[in-house]
């Protein structure tokens, strides 16, 4: 209960999975988070390396 009054989470909880691990949200929040985070990498590219040749 302590945990859930810190993170503001009222009847409501969003589940938000990442790999091995999770977080719950107060749904308004993981909304707003997901929003920013969106808008923070947009139009961002990413490169990867060309893979070395195997001998």
């Amino acid at each position: 209960a302590e945990h859930m009054e810190f993170a503001d989470i009222g009847a409501q909880v969003a589940f938000a999975g990442y790999g091995r691990r999770f977080q719950l949200w107060e749904p308004a929040r993981l909304q707003a988070h997901t929003a920013e985070s969106r808008t923070r990498v947009k139009g961002q590219t990413f490169r990867l390396k060309p893979a070395e040749p195997k001998s």
